[in-house]
């Protein structure tokens, strides 16, 4: 199965993909494009989340 969906090109928050959108049965992501010192604070409530670092440095922080 394939996906084609065109980035937000103006926004810092370039894709938002849902399993029902993709037609996918649990997998979603999201693409954000962040500058230095720019945050994202995201609530995992019952899924779990994965980070995938294309370029740059990132500082994680987790809570329970």
């Amino acid at each position: 199965m394939s996906l084609l969906a065109k980035a937000q090109r103006d926004a810092r928050h370039l894709q938002h993909i849902t399993p029902e959108s993709a037609g996918w049965r649990y997998i979603g992501f999201d693409v954000w494009m962040l500058k230095q010192g720019e945050t994202v604070t995201l609530e995992s409530g019952d899924r779990e989340l994965c980070l995938v670092l294309v370029a740059g440095f990132a500082s994680v922080k987790t809570r329970n």
